[in-house]
């Protein structure tokens, strides 16, 4: 069985019931400023699911995610267990050679970033950014 199996899959099921019951309601909010909706976090999640999987990015798959603490990165974590991938998280304020010691020790096949990535990361890894979204450009 894959890691990710029939809990994450139930997590979606049951997160998708929410967004059906309370679109409207916030599921994230950044800084006490900027929030989003259930609906805006989904549609979203399923736009960068779309986009990763068009890149090749499918079932069985680790990716880094060298993304900060934000609406992109749980919209981004949502896509990738729909497409059943796994991932790990790569902290951006971390040092370079930590968080290759990581991706490495992961056996992480893509990195997944919203700016500029490090230059150690496209030696060795296969690099995707974060394609733009509602949430994105808010």
């Amino acid at each position: 069985m894959h890691l990710l199996g029939t809990k994450t899959m139930m997590f979606l099921d049951k997160y998708y019931q929410i967004v059906q019951q309370f679109p409207d309601h916030i599921a994230v909010q950044e800084n006490n400023l900027h929030h989003i909706s259930h609906q805006e976090l989904w549609s979203d999640a399923q736009c960068i699911a779309l986009h990763f999987k068009q890149q090749g990015i499918s079932f069985g798959d680790i990716v880094g995610l060298y993304i900060a603490k934000s609406a992109d990165l749980i919209a981004t974590i949502l896509a990738l267990w729909m497409l059943e991938a796994s991932f790990v998280p790569l902290d951006p304020q971390l040092p370079i050679q930590r968080l290759l010691f990581y991706a490495n020790n992961a056996d992480v096949s893509w990195i997944v970033f919203r700016n500029a990535p490090f230059p150690h990361f496209s030696k060795q890894f296969q690099l995707q950014r974060l394609p733009l979204t509602p949430v994105s450009l808010a």
